[in-house]
């Protein structure tokens, strides 16, 4: 993608919903240079996405939160397959719930401060259905790093 320029331009990677870091260790490998920032509230998941940073030298952020449209505690859902965990029911999996615990939730306006230096961001969302509410948190985020240039 980067050498036949169709994403071109951008200054950061925001991964939201990063499970192990799956998509940031791609993003790593195409865009070895730009900070990936990713978003993973389930704490076993969080783990191993940190581990993979260190592992893959993937420059960036990790954060233990879940993004919403706003600052709160919610009940995450957890799956036997954790790629399935949200912050909504799924009655298609609801056999395989192990448990729920309660998660930070923060949104994208409030935690883009910690890279204000951002102008162009690629967002990536795969938050199980909870995606308009992240959405809804980032109006003020989305007019900063997506204005046409």
């Amino acid at each position: 993608m980067s050498s036949r320029g169709t994403i071109a331009g951008i200054d950061s990677i925001w991964d939201v919903g990063a499970n192990h870091g799956q998509f940031a260790f791609m993003a790593h490998n195409v865009w070895p240079n730009l900070p990936v920032y990713s978003f993973e509230p389930d704490p076993d998941s969080y783990e191993k996405l940190q581990n993979n940073f260190k592992k893959f030298s993937i420059i960036g952020q990790t954060f233990c939160y879940a993004l919403s449209d706003k600052v709160e505690s919610k009940q995450l859902l957890r799956y036997a397959d954790n790629v399935n965990n949200s912050l909504l029911k799924n009655d298609s999996y609801e056999d395989g719930i192990t448990e729920s615990l309660t998660v930070e939730c923060t949104t994208l306006n409030a935690i883009s401060r910690v890279a204000s230096e951002v102008t162009s961001a690629f967002l990536k969302l795969d938050v199980q259905g909870f995606e308009l509410a992240v959405l809804a948190g980032a109006d003020s985020f989305l007019k900063s790093v997506l204005s046409c240039k």
